[in-house]
């Protein structure tokens, strides 16, 4: 097994070691090359979100292919994340349990409602270390063997698998929850179908890997729908510097002209702009 210091690193060895340019790998993938480029050379919210989340599960992540594994490491889970989203936690409780209290004692004050509200959402946070205790002995206990289609399906698969709520893998994760439940209940993947089509067009599998034993693995995806653009009418296909650089190898500007999809008058101009006439 090998390390891969980050999951778009991986794939950049396994890119490079077949061979294969981001373009190819782009074209392969159905993936357009900006895409490539932003998954291998920047962080991604919703990406380092999964990540985290599956640190958070007590998993871990490994991409296969052929006789190769490569195991990935995950993001470090911030305290202070941590006590932002308890914040929250109590802000949002707090706020239901006021309406609530209002809505079934209209005769209250609103100093009377807000007292009564902070009593019972301090009741709850009162057993909410408990619950997270609980949800994490759950999470460590977890055994899963499950093929699936996409990175949110294997949160999800691992997250009913143990009975842990969006609500508790925010607070286990410091991701707030909105993100939470965008990648554990989301219906479109998104940005996280990135990763999957650039691995399998490589023919390596991401497979994630429950505490307790087995293994929730990615089925290969298809490419997806984006294929190179083909030439318009006279926007050449290759640069002015390569045109310019076949001029100066003596080749004809009709050749030039087929190879780049434009007239022969078309790379005349664009000769003619750099003053390489000049003389002959």
């Amino acid at each position: 097994m090998e390390s891969a210091p980050s999951f778009s690193l991986a794939l950049r060895w396994l890119a490079t070691d077949t061979g294969i340019s981001d373009k190819e790998l782009a074209i392969m993938a159905g993936v357009s090359p900006a895409a490539v480029t932003r998954f291998l050379t920047q962080p991604n919210s919703t990406i380092a979100g999964w990540t985290t989340l599956l640190h958070a599960m007590h998993c871990r992540l490994e991409i296969r292919v052929v006789s190769r594994t490569f195991s990935i490491p995950l993001p470090k889970i911030s305290s202070k994340k941590r006590q932002v989203q308890r914040s929250l936690w109590v802000k949002r409780h707090l706020a239901a349990n006021r309406a609530q209290v209002i809505r079934q004692n209209p005769s209250l004050t609103a100093v009377e409602a807000m007292e009564l509200a902070k009593r019972y959402t301090d009741a709850s946070e009162s057993r909410i270390d408990d619950d997270l205790a609980a949800a994490n002995d759950r999470l460590g206990q977890a055994h899963l063997t499950q093929h699936v289609g996409g990175l949110r399906a294997a949160v999800r698969a691992i997250a009913e698998r143990s009975q842990v709520n969006a609500e508790d893998l925010s607070l286990l994760s410091g991701l707030s929850l909105s993100s939470v439940q965008t990648i554990v209940t989301g219906k479109a993947e998104g940005w996280l179908e990135i990763p999957h089509r650039l691995f399998s067009a490589l023919a390596a599998r991401i497979v994630v890997l429950p505490s307790a034993g087995g293994d929730v693995a990615l089925t290969i995806t298809s490419p997806g729908a984006w294929r190179p653009e083909p030439p318009r009418p006279g926007v050449s296909s290759l640069s002015s510097e390569t045109i310019i650089e076949r001029v100066r190898k003596n080749e004809s500007l009709a050749d030039i002209g087929r190879a780049a999809g434009i007239s022969r008058q078309r790379v005349h101009a664009i000769v003619k702009k750099h003053e390489l006439f000049a003389g002959k």
